[in-house]
């Protein structure tokens, strides 16, 4: 009945910006929780204040849309479904599974190593290593990370290469051995 998601990260999409799915047969029971000048009926008109909804997703529409991030996301969707969607998906998971190998090498565990379906995201961690300095030394070296659960979490995508995620590992492993 109800689907939500971001548009950035796996899609490519600007920050900020979300896609909201509602069934046609709960839209009407479901109500928005703010009201905007476009979510009412007669809209153009703002006075007097409205209090009727439209009937349809506009209802949902509380503050003036950018346009430009619209674009923005039109055109990463065009080019993520020319290059296919599951080869999009199957590459994600391929450098995943290559970073983790490549920070097992180095004695990290990947708690995604717990579960049998496949992930793009790694998560992370070595014994007695400061994750929290670890993440702010790659953040120097302008390699992205976050520190989530007591884990250090990497997220590859389509764009990465496996020779970027050879140098988040040496990153790694020069930073603990004090190489910097």
């Amino acid at each position: 009945s109800y689907m939500s998601f971001p548009a950035w990260k796996w899609l490519l999409g600007p920050l900020g910006l979300g896609i909201i799915y509602v069934s046609k047969k709960k839209l009407s029971e479901t109500k928005p929780i703010f009201k905007g000048q476009n979510s009412v009926m007669d809209a153009d008109n703002y006075l007097p204040y409205k209090s009727n909804w439209k009937e349809g997703a506009d209802r949902y529409e509380y503050s003036t849309s950018s346009m430009t991030d619209w674009v923005y996301f039109q055109s990463s969707l065009k080019m993520l479904e020319e290059i296919g969607f599951e080869t999009v998906r199957n590459r994600i998971y391929e450098l995943a599974e290559y970073l983790a190998k490549r920070l097992n090498s180095i004695g990290f565990s990947n708690l995604n190593e717990m579960f049998s379906e496949k992930t793009g995201i790694i998560s992370t961690y070595k014994e007695n290593v400061n994750l929290s300095e670890l993440q702010l030394s790659l953040k120097k070296k302008n390699i992205i990370s976050a520190v989530r659960l007591n884990r250090l979490r990497f997220a590859p995508h389509i764009y990465n290469s496996a020779q970027q995620l050879d140098k988040v590992v040496f990153s790694i492993d020069e930073i603990l051995s004090g190489s910097k």
